[in-house]
């Protein structure tokens, strides 16, 4: 399981963004399949990884803010996996994704990379997983094993290192750099961002997405080398998405993750690639995901039990393995105002179908329908919106009946 930080998927060519920029990524997804519509369920880091890890809302696990961690209550995945005869193994870059927060339960070994830093980064650099890694492959264990590779990039900074730096950002005439100090000045309101200045961060970000990429093509290479990359299942997704402002918000301006739940912030990429040239049901799959039902589908393929019962994930092997079926018919996703120390304050978004109700503590509810509206720019329950007719109202009741208000009522009490 790999997973890059802040991974906004319209950049990805498979998805819509510029070509070639990530020849690794478009090379797995002509080896496997890409679910168009995944989403996590949380937009920032530290929610979202024990969500993928436990198959649980934020609500229920815990760890929504730096001075939370993993409830020890929580039954975890990887403990899962290692009480049915696997090695599990955890590598994380990200502090927000580190045994810190007790995210490296039920994990063998887990490597907390972060404590290696290069000048100007809070973070370690992709190609610092591959020495340990090697090590990792090289010690001669026989039994199946289960391996986590949590890298930053393309998150934040966006400052690759050479060849990369500059790719496709030296074709932007702006002297603004992606580093975090000026990302902090944007979110804080301290700067707003020319249009320029924000294609020049979105090249720099591209600049990212080339580097993590390049680097992929070395870690399938390790892989190859150490005999495992043929019977892998390999799945490649996000912990969150990455915005420039096109939803501005007074929450962090709208600029990064973890503010908002638009698609920019809560839509992610899901690569998938099955073992022993196994061909999914289409290249591209179009059921509605979640990254809370990757562990429950590679327990599913290889016969693992869930840790729990009542869990929030949900198997996608139905729908690899025929493109008609959706096992999900919904995808709930949140941010949390974690400048509040004191409560968590959710923004809550549902998406059912082509519909996306966003709720928000304190503000007006909106409504989008994405079939009409992919970007999110016409809010439906706004005072100078047109109107429903007949068919979009019984449309939005059935969402609203589906989806109960208990619900949202839990929520707000937790």
């Amino acid at each position: 399981m790999v997973l890059l930080d802040a991974f906004n998927p319209f950049f990805a060519p498979t998805y819509g963004g510029r070509e070639g920029i990530s020849p690794q990524l478009e090379r797995i997804k002509d080896e496997g399949t890409q679910f168009d519509f995944t989403y996590c369920p949380a937009t920032y880091t530290i929610s979202s990884v024990p969500s993928i890890l436990t198959s649980r809302f934020t609500w229920e696990h815990g760890a929504w803010k730096e001075t939370t961690r993993l409830l020890d209550t929580i039954p975890t995945w990887p403990e899962a996996f290692r009480d049915g005869g696997y090695r599990t193994v955890g590598f994380s870059a990200s502090t927000n994704g580190s045994s810190l927060f007790g995210f490296d339960r039920g994990f063998e070994e887990f490597h907390d990379l972060y404590t290696q830093v290069r000048e100007g980064r809070e973070t370690v650099a992709a190609e610092q997983f591959l020495e340990p890694l090697d090590a990792v492959l090289a010690a001669g264990d026989e039994r199946p094993m289960f391996l986590w590779l949590h890298i930053v990039e393309p998150h934040e900074p966006y400052l690759p290192p050479e060849p990369f730096a500059g790719m496709y950002s030296d074709l932007v005439d702006s002297p603004i750099t992606g580093d975090a100090a000026t990302l902090w000045d944007i979110r804080f309101h301290k700067h707003v961002p020319t249009e320029l200045e924000l294609n020049k961060l979105k090249a720099e970000y591209e600049d990212n997405i080339t580097y993590v990429d390049t680097i992929l093509g070395t870690i399938r290479e390790r892989l190859e080398a150490a005999g495992v990359w043929d019977e892998a299942i390999l799945m490649i997704f996000s912990d969150h998405g990455e915005a420039f402002m096109d939803h501005p918000s007074p929450v962090l301006a709208g600029m990064g993750h973890g503010s908002t739940v638009y698609d920019d912030q809560a839509r992610i990429p899901l690569w998938v690639r099955l073992p022993g040239g196994q061909t999914p049901a289409a290249s591209n799959l179009t059921a509605l995901a979640s990254n809370m039902d990757l562990m429950p589908t590679i327990a599913d393929l290889v016969g693992i039990d869930p840790p729990a019962e009542d869990l929030r994930g949900v198997s996608l092997t139905p729908a690899l393995f025929d493109a008609d079926r959706s096992p999900r018919t919904s995808v709930v996703t949140h941010s949390a105002n974690r400048m509040n120390t004191k409560r968590f304050l959710p923004t809550l978004a549902i998406r059912h179908g082509d519909w996306k109700y966003i709720y928000t503590s304190g503000n007006a509810d909106e409504l989008y329908d994405l079939a009409a509206d992919p970007d999110e720019q016409r809010d439906l329950l706004a005072p100078a919106a047109p109107p429903f007719d007949a068919d979009e109202l019984r449309r939005l009741e059935l969402l609203l009946g589906w989806y109960p208000d208990a619900t949202l009522r839990r929520v707000m009490e937790v």
